[in-house]
Order: structure tokens, then sequence, then C-alpha cells
């Protein structure tokens, strides 16, 4: 999946998925998901927020000693999956799907 030989050629869809964290005042992370789509009138690389996808918690220290489950990161990478399969199709819900 790292290809150090890859080359970008710059092609995207015309949907994607962020990912942000931020820490809690709790010892925890919060994961964000947002839907987002290109802006392909001022940029090919220019993406507009369009709505909270989801977010999801985890403690802190397992996550940035990337220590999280291997069930946790299956759960994570299903709901990244189905959302961009949603998104293609057009028949995504107007609310977010809760990864845990």
């Amino acid at each position: 999946m790292n290809d150090q030989n890859q080359t970008d050629d710059g092609k995207r869809g015309n949907t994607g998925i962020v990912t942000s964290f931020h820490r809690l005042n709790n010892g925890k992370i919060r994961l964000v998901f947002d839907d987002v789509r290109q802006m392909p009138m001022l940029d090919a690389a220019a993406w507009s927020h369009e709505r909270l996808y989801t977010s999801v918690e985890f403690d802190q220290k397992k996550f940035e000693d990337l220590d999280l489950s291997k069930e946790d990161l299956a759960k994570l990478a299903e709901a990244l999956i189905l959302r961009l399969v949603a998104l293609e199709k057009g028949s995504i819900s107007p609310v977010g799907y809760n990864v845990t």
C-alpha cells in the first residue's frame, strides 16, 4: 500500500472522506470523519466539506502507541470502505454511521 515508487497521477474521485483527530480532556482521542466533494472548478486538489460522517473515540495512549485492536482497525476500514462506496453511488445517508 505504501509503494515508494508509485507516482501520483493527480486523479481523484469526486467524493471522499477527510479524517482528523483531536485530544479530549478525558485522556481520549476523537477521530472525526467528514464527507468531502471535489471542487474541480477551483482546483483539482480543492475539496469542499459536505457533512460530518461519524466520529469515534480511542484511548490516547493506545492510539499514539498504535496499539488499537485488530477488531477496531477492521471496523474503521469497513466503515470507510462502505462510506466511500455509498458516496460514489450517491446513496449516502444524511445521518452519520457510528463506527463503534
